[in-house]
């Protein structure tokens, strides 16, 4: 069996939004970087220097300035909405909800206690397929960082401050993580 997981092959819901959101972002910025080294080609091409000859010098342009001051703001505006929508899709509130398992640090292992079936054990996490599942994350003594790369989010583990992530599990599989 492959074990080999990265954060390109999702297994979770929550990691399929992610990655859309990440896909979203490289396209406006391969968008951005070939129409800057498009204008940079053509400005070394089209403005050599010329003996004799200077370049058109463009100074109070209000309409210019204008416009690339709106297109960068629109260009942030759009990012920020993407990042937001992709930020509620992945950590709903969780408005008073039980968690499915509590996952607790230790020094040098993991603590797991699945609350519905009162099952406790270590190291090694089992989750249903196709469910709705909230993990809630408690440190006893360690600051820690809870990492499968293809369920696509980190959570950090620090003693007095617990967290919580959703997972809803695509694919049936073993993932490693950290």
């Amino acid at each position: 069996m492959n074990n080999f997981t990265s954060v390109l092959t999702p297994a979770t819901k929550e990691a399929g939004d992610i990655l859309n959101a990440f896909y979203i972002v490289l396209g406006v910025a391969a968008f951005i970087f070939a129409i800057v080294a498009g204008l940079v080609v053509y400005a070394v091409i089209a403005f050599r220097r010329r003996k004799g000859r200077k370049p058109k010098q463009f100074s109070e342009n209000v309409r210019l300035e204008v416009l690339w001051t709106i297109i960068p703001l629109l260009i942030v505006i759009g990012l920020f909405i993407v990042a937001v929508r992709t930020m509620y899709l992945v950590n709903p509130p969780i408005s008073g909800a039980k968690p499915d398992l509590t996952v607790v640090a230790h020094r040098w292992w993991w603590e797991l206690h699945y609350p519905q079936s009162g099952v406790t054990a270590a190291n090694e996490i089992h989750l249903p397929v196709g469910k709705h599942l909230l993990l809630r994350f408690e440190s006893a003594d360690v600051i820690h960082g809870f990492w499968v790369p293809s369920f696509g989010q980190k959570i950090d583990v620090i003693p007095g401050h617990p967290n919580s992530m959703w997972l809803t599990i695509t694919r049936p599989r073993l993932y490693l993580g950290t």
